[in-house]
């Protein structure tokens, strides 16, 4: 049996360690100690009397090594997506208002400016 490391992420972490065959084992009883005894882990909840809904659950092995097992939530997968998804819309723009000439593409380039505005915060 290998010991890994699961930490629970809702915005504040916590972490639980345990033994367990592989990470995909490991994962399962973390998802099972949070659904089940959540109220033994300790978060540490920074300037906040409650604990938000998990995000991420993420197995590390025995040296705190990643796994490459975790769990996520939609939102959280999202939100870890949205820096590189506004980097290639901004460089997509940016090759569309270079080399497009043949099509109206003005539409799709407001909307594509109006995320970059929103995600960049100037909306």
């Amino acid at each position: 049996m290998t010991i890994f490391t699961a930490y629970f992420d809702c915005f504040v972490r916590a972490t639980f360690e345990f033994t367990a065959e592989t990470p995909e084992q490991a994962l399962e009883l973390a998802r099972a100690k949070y659904n089940e005894d959540s109220n033994t882990l300790y978060f540490d909840h920074h300037d906040t009397d409650y604990y938000p809904p998990i995000q991420e659950i993420d197995i590390r092995g025995e040296y705190l090594e990643p796994t490459g097992v975790c769990w996520q939530t939609s939102q959280h997968r999202r939100r870890e997506a949205s820096f590189d998804l506004l980097k290639a819309l901004e460089a997509l723009t940016g090759f569309v208002e270079q080399y497009a000439y043949s099509v109206d593409v003005s539409g799709y380039l407001d909307a594509a400016r109006a995320a970059i505005a929103k995600a960049r915060g100037s909306a």
